[in-house]
């Protein structure tokens, strides 16, 4: 592997970790959050007529994960500039899952089955629970 490319897995490993520790602590009781990642990974299912989020993960081609990636890009940093924190970070979750199942290595890997996890969790909690509206949406931090 290329030092580039373990410096690039490195910073990856560290960012996995970070959603990781806040989903831990505080993320899966946000039901704003849950819901935000919930509907966004639905609708991303829908689009593509796929059953789970690791089968549409499993199912993308090259040149759909790359304009998957840049449209998250795109819209994390649009989303967070507008102070739409919470939609960014849901992006930023469904991101995380999408380079992590692309990577070969162990803890990544892990880290990545457990944030698939929460996010089939919060489309569950999406489709089943409060489908209609989010929990706290006062504060316009909905994905478009």
């Amino acid at each position: 592997m290329s030092n580039k490319k373990e410096k690039n897995q490195a910073e990856f490993k560290k960012t996995l970790a970070l959603i990781l520790a806040n989903l831990q602590d505080e993320g899966t009781k946000d039901d704003e959050t849950v819901w935000l990642t919930g509907s966004l990974a639905a609708r991303l299912l829908d689009k593509a007529d796929r059953p789970s989020w690791t089968k549409l993960k499993i199912a993308l081609s090259d040149e759909a994960y790359d304009n998957l990636l840049k449209s998250f890009q795109e819209q994390g940093n649009a989303l967070f500039s507008e102070g739409k924190e919470k939609a960014a970070y849901a992006i930023q979750t469904l991101a995380c899952s999408v380079i992590g199942a692309r990577l070969k290595d162990k803890d990544i890997e892990s880290g990545t089955q457990l944030l698939d996890q929460f996010i089939d969790a919060s489309i569950n909690f999406y489709r089943h629970g409060m489908s209609q509206n989010p929990p706290s949406a006062s504060n316009g931090n909905t994905v478009n």
